[in-house]
């Protein structure tokens, strides 16, 4: 089944939304000594793969996006709408715009890198 653009931004700003409230919630439950970390890998999957990965392949995380992009599996023209979705299903950072920032720079740079190899069949 194909999908339209509407319906890919739809996913991608719920699936950004859901993954950052869920997914922090399941961190907080799990946080007891010591930390299990089944129940938060399985909240993320549960989240972008079964749920919405299906409707936009949920990249909820511009750096993903662009990263796909930059390896030659994601088209041009869908990059800016795909982020601008994604930051709408994004909270607002409880930090400076400047630390928050820095921090996404590195953690994206190295998302980057990973993404594409992770997700790639050879």
């Amino acid at each position: 089944m194909t999908f339209t653009l509407r319906q890919c931004l739809s996913a991608e700003v719920l699936g950004t939304a859901f993954l950052l409230i869920f997914g922090t919630g399941a961190v907080v439950v799990e946080a007891g000594p010591p930390p299990e970390h089944g129940g938060v890998a399985a909240v993320f999957g549960l989240i972008i793969i079964q749920c919405l990965g299906h409707v936009s392949e949920t990249h909820a995380n511009p750096a993903v996006t662009v990263g796909f992009w930059a390896a030659g599996r994601f088209l041009g023209c869908r990059v800016l709408p795909y982020v601008l979705a994604q930051l709408m299903g994004a909270p607002l950072p409880g930090h400076g715009l400047d630390q928050v920032f820095g921090v996404e720079l590195g953690l994206a740079c190295w998302l980057i890198l990973l993404m594409p190899r992770v997700t790639s069949s050879y």
